[in-house]
């Protein structure tokens, strides 16, 4: 196309069909070539609708099969949490079994300690009887042995 010197009457005189448009450029543009256009341009919006539509479906495919995998993430996350509050149980009730072991043993050394003292005085009474004893024996003895302190 070659850009044409124009009037501003060439605008309002100029023809469809013309060779020059209404913007001044020469043209060679029949019927026949916009008819073909016309079919092209259908053909290209014919092809947009298609490709929107397969967008479309492509779209709604992702979001089923995101949404069957939230769900599936969703229910795989509702066991594991089961799974942890069945460990979490069992560690309470091994917490709790070691607490009460714990308080038997303390229970026990208890007892003990309060009868270690009692204990203690008992064997410390026994062992003075048995010094006293032995020393009313020696003394009893030296006598006869010649022996005097």
């Amino acid at each position: 196309m070659r850009k044409r010197e124009r009037s501003p009457s060439t605008i309002e005189t100029c023809p469809v069909d013309s060779s020059v448009s209404p913007w001044g450029y020469v043209s060679d543009v029949g019927p026949r070539k916009v008819g073909g256009w016309l079919i092209r341009l259908f053909n290209v919006i014919k092809s947009l609708a298609q490709i929107s539509q397969i967008i479309t479906e492509t779209t709604q495919g992702f979001r089923e099969e995101t949404q069957g995998s939230l769900t599936a993430v969703q229910r795989h996350t509702g066991v594991l949490v089961e799974d942890l509050h069945h460990k979490l149980d069992l560690i309470v009730e091994g917490q709790q079994f070691i607490r009460q072991q714990v308080q038997g043993v303390h229970s026990e050394l208890e007892r003990e300690s309060q009868e270690t003292p009692s204990l203690l005085q008992l064997s410390y009474k026994q062992l003075h009887q048995k010094v006293q004893h032995l020393e009313q024996r020696v003394q009893a003895i030296e006598p006869h042995l010649g022996l005097s302190v």
